[in-house]
């Protein structure tokens, strides 16, 4: 199979996941949250991946990575677009205050897990790859919040809390995962000039988006629109790859930057809207279709940190609930709905790209498990800890 071919391939994989789940939208239980979380599609990629049947073999996996580094340009994009000043003043100070220390307990309660790990079985990671590592572990997905206010039909103080937890933990995430992925790959450089290329990108992000709103304005369409967009995140996505940064952090600048501009974003989200679901299918897809390495050991691992991480996440939403006087209107078990780490894909082939070694395809394959585990838990924790 060619390059050309195994793109169409893998897009029409993302294409048929995306029907199935229009398909079964009105399905109940385990079924449609598995559905929602990609679940399916790491499996099928995984299965026509170079372990399995071979349609896709290393050299085209190889191939493909500029096309998958604009799914992550488009994903991080997207992100910095809900990075909007005038919308978030609309949300009370204990919101940010409830959200801020959930993302930290469990961001500290990960990296002891992690160090920990570590002296057990003897091995050694740099300082920064291991708070790289914790910031995975501490992100959530929106998927599943949003799924459960419309399948449960769910209102109230816990929903909007959670809605508004679950995106800001995406926003910490790529921005604490973005900054880490450059300090890893500061040996890279020399220093001095390695310090002029970090805050080098994001004035780059910064200027193309000024750039991208001068050059927008001639667009006689919205097809005109999208494609001048896709350009830009072609180049950003370039200049990430080029200098092994993160392309989530570079586009999620690009995008924060655009929607404190003057530019329309409801005409941006209209325009790229469609497009989401198939590209996160997309996601999964190719990360199944990565993982090379898969042993009892890294299973073992698997299971160990989905069940670590599900406590923490408890903790965590209940401390934090108790700290800023949420206790009356919010449940003890806050925490839980947060367990889904459908956010956490993106991430996950940044840190593949940047790196490509055993580490990011070991940790690919963790995270699979993890994110297909708890897509089948979600149902059972949920239902009883949304609500006060």
């Amino acid at each position: 199979m060619t390059p050309l071919v195994g793109i169409l391939f893998l897009f029409i994989i993302a294409y048929v996941g995306s029907f199935i789940h229009d398909k079964y939208h009105d399905s109940s239980g385990w079924l449609k949250f598995v559905l929602y979380s990609g679940s399916l599609n790491l499996i099928a990629g995984y299965l026509i991946g170079p372990n399995v049947f071979g349609l896709l073999s290393g050299e085209i996996i190889g191939n493909l990575y500029v096309l998958v580094g604009l799914v992550l340009g488009w994903a991080g994009f997207l992100i910095g677009l809900q990075v909007n000043k005038a919308q978030l003043r609309r949300f009370q100070k204990r919101y940010y205050l409830f959200s801020s220390l959930n993302f930290i307990i469990v961001f500290v309660g990960m990296s002891l897990l992690i160090r920990l790990f570590l002296y057990v079985s003897g091995l050694s990671l740099s300082h920064s790859l291991v708070y790289l590592l914790a910031v995975l572990g501490s992100v959530s997905s929106p998927i599943l919040i949003g799924l459960l206010r419309q399948h449960l039909s769910l209102r109230g103080a816990s929903v909007h809390l959670l809605q508004f937890s679950v995106a800001l933990d995406n926003v910490f995430g790529v921005l604490f995962f973005g900054l880490l992925l450059l300090l890893v790959q500061q040996e890279t450089y020399e220093h001095r000039l390695f310090v002029w290329l970090i805050p080098g990108s994001l004035l780059f992000s910064v200027g193309m988006s000024w750039l991208f709103i001068k050059i927008s304005r001639t667009a006689d369409s919205t097809h005109q629109f999208l494609l001048i967009l896709i350009g830009f995140l072609l180049i950003l996505v370039g200049v990430a790859l080029s200098l092994n940064f993160s392309v989530l952090l570079i586009s999620f600048v690009f995008g924060v930057a655009l929607t404190n501009m003057a530019v329309e974003t409801k005409k941006l989200y209209q325009g790229i809207a469609r497009a989401e679901k198939p590209l996160y299918y997309l996601m999964m897809v190719f990360i199944g279709a990565s993982i090379h390495r898969i042993s009892f050991d890294l299973l073992f691992t698997a299971m160990a940190f989905m069940v670590a991480r599900i406590i923490l996440k408890f903790l965590a939403g209940n401390s934090a609930r108790k700290a800023f006087s949420f206790k009356k209107q919010i449940n003890s078990g806050i925490g839980l709905p947060q367990i889904g780490m459908g956010g956490i894909a993106p991430m996950v082939l940044d840190f593949h790209l940047s790196l490509s070694n055993i580490l990011s395809e070991s940790l690919m394959f963790i995270v699979s498990v993890m994110a297909i585990g708890n897509a089948i838990l979600s149902t059972a924790v949920t239902k009883n800890n949304i609500t006060g």
